[in-house]
């Protein structure tokens, strides 16, 4: 899931970052910081996996600067 990821997503470098994500599951937001593309996260209330195989049809991304 690592290598799909990160040859996937538009992200600039492996450098950490804060994601927002909702959970497709429950809708609840979930904050991450320093978030890299090596990371497994759950969602805080229900505990289902926020970043799936799935995430580019599924999601997307904005960049705040």
């Amino acid at each position: 899931m690592k290598d799909f990821l990160k040859d996937n997503l538009a992200m600039p470098n492996e450098a950490p970052c804060d994601l927002l994500i909702e959970c497709r599951s429950c809708s609840v937001e979930n904050m991450v910081a320093d978030y890299v593309t090596s990371m497994q996260i759950f969602c805080s209330q229900c505990r289902d996996p926020l970043v799936d195989d799935d995430i580019i049809e599924t999601h997307v991304e904005y960049v705040c600067q």
